[in-house]
């Protein structure tokens, strides 16, 4: 199936009709694959990284001090997240609702963002000007759960008992137990049982090392038939205008993608290009013209 549809897919998106035809193919191999899709701006080089792992980097922390970090980093939220946090905390020993928690808060994480909508990645992916090619990045879920399940079994019976706990209940003691000590190497997919309003709406979940010792791309390496079945799309830099118009009108924005005053403001990054479009149309008179100068601003 991964073959079938690496072959078909267009070779870059450069306008609506390959973005169109690109999330049509995924759909359509859904029906047997899961996949999930990870849009960049710049490019991304050749790998992946988390927060984790860019800001381990920044500050030269490696090797065996990146765990001792992240422990650090998730004690220093959990215990200021009282002065802040307007919900209730995660239960108590529930690692992987901490972690979903920061990352939704911006904090450092071992966790990437994915989403299982291609245009909300197309989105992500065009939002910002791009320093270098945008891309797609797409990976097989179902490619994921297989294969990760095989390498829980392969390390005994204490660790497979918990993944499975873990993976059915979406236990947090157990998430810890499998991914903070036994650090296998790998990549699986989650999210937290208990879901927010933005994962909600951006359709999303998280891909999660094993052993934060290594990179993200390293613990992707280590799952077999990674070739087929984590694909990477570029698109056309110049179509990003174009793009994002078409994504407005299917109200995909910042202002939808997170709700709340905030991301209304952000969405007027790409707003101003959208009421540019609309500026050209009244020029052209095939819009209803809105004279609007600084002094109109003193009726409001």
């Amino acid at each position: 199936m991964a073959i079938s549809l690496l072959r078909q897919l267009p070779k870059k998106i450069q306008d609506w009709a390959t973005l169109a035809a690109a999330q049509d193919l995924f759909r359509w191999a859904e029906e047997k694959e899961e996949w999930v899709f990870r849009g960049v701006s710049d490019g991304g080089g050749n790998e992946l990284r988390t927060t984790l792992e860019v800001v381990a980097s920044e500050f030269d922390v490696t090797g065996d001090k990146i765990p001792d970090l992240e422990v650090k980093l998730i004690l220093e939220f959990m215990r200021r997240y009282h002065l802040y946090g307007l919900e209730p905390p995660p239960q108590k020993g529930d690692t992987l609702d901490w972690l979903a928690l920061m990352r939704h808060h911006g904090a450092p994480s071992r966790f990437l963002d994915f989403t299982f909508s291609f245009l909300v990645a197309a989105y992500f992916a065009l939002e910002r000007k791009p320093t270098a090619t945008p891309v797609i990045w797409a990976i097989n879920k179902s490619w994921l759960t297989r294969e990760i399940d095989k390498m829980m079994d392969n390390l005994g019976e204490p660790i497979a008992f918990q993944f499975k706990r873990y993976e059915r209940f979406r236990d947090g003691n157990a998430f810890r137990e499998v991914f903070f000590k036994a650090r296998p190497c790998l990549v699986g997919t989650t999210s937290p049982f208990r879901l927010n309003e933005r994962l909600t709406i951006q359709q999303g979940l998280f891909l999660c090392p094993g052993d934060v010792t290594k990179t993200f791309d390293e613990n992707l390496r280590a799952m077999p038939n990674q070739n087929k079945n984590v694909l990477k799309i570029p698109i056309v830099a110049n179509a990003r205008p174009t793009l994002l118009a078409a994504l407005h009108r299917a109200n995909l924005t910042r202002a939808t993608l997170f709700p709340g005053l905030d991301g209304f403001a952000m969405s007027l990054w790409t707003r101003a290009l959208f009421l540019k479009r609309l500026q050209s149309m009244e020029d052209s008179r095939s819009r209803s013209s809105v004279n609007l100068d600084i002094d109109a601003l003193g009726e409001w």
